[in-house]
């Protein structure tokens, strides 16, 4: 009779570990889920290379730099266009995107072993964006295969994007006094004009 009563006990430990084991993988404390990109998702190096190609002939393709913002700023993969959205403030940065619905959008983050660029990607979809691309190997592989870094701010078509994501006037060039109609400043050594004694 004891031995049955705690057999019976047992199994009741048992079945209640499980239960409390299924309501944490099933229901975790975490907001944010994780879930992998659908396959043919992630593109090579080669494919990077012509979409960057295909956007300096003036092709809609955007690159989305997924990292922190102090990593952006020190280099970056070369595009006419591309902004950085870190994967922890998408939702802060998604105005900027709204200019890119419809476009083919190409995202990395540092490499392999990171997942921000995944973040980004699932965050995006939900959002309604498609035509995406991830490619994998990140930042550390553009190096690695000896291609050239970039800094800068984030571009559009070649110009930079203010808070709001709209592009910025192409900053005005620094011209010669002469050129803009006033009078250009004498050389060194040289006298003003009409300083010199009449005849």
């Amino acid at each position: 009779m004891i031995l049955t009563l705690a057999r019976f006990l047992l199994i009741l430990m048992l079945a209640a570990g499980s239960a409390t084991a299924y309501v944490r993988v099933r229901y975790p404390k975490a907001s944010w889920v994780y879930v992998p990109p659908p396959p043919g998702v992630r593109m090579s190096l080669e494919e990077l290379r012509a979409a960057i190609e295909e956007s300096r002939s003036g092709a809609e393709v955007v690159l989305v730099d997924a990292r922190e913002p102090a990593e952006y700023a020190k280099g970056r993969i070369p595009a006419p266009t591309i902004i950085n959205i870190p994967a922890d403030e998408v939702d802060e940065y998604l105005h900027k995107m709204e200019m890119f619905r419809g476009w083919r959008i190409m995202l990395y983050c540092t490499s392999v072993t990171c997942d921000a660029a995944e973040r980004v990607f699932e965050r995006l979809t939900r959002n309604g964006f498609d035509q995406m691309r991830i490619y994998h190997e990140g930042w550390e592989g553009w190096l690695a295969a000896g291609e050239l870094p970039e800094a800068g701010p984030d571009l559009y078509m070649g110009l930079p994007l203010d808070e709001s994501g709209a592009p910025m006037e192409e900053p005005p060039t620094d011209a010669p006094a002469d050129a803009a109609g006033g009078e250009a400043e004498p050389e060194p050594g040289s006298e003003p004009a009409g300083s010199g004694e009449s005849p």
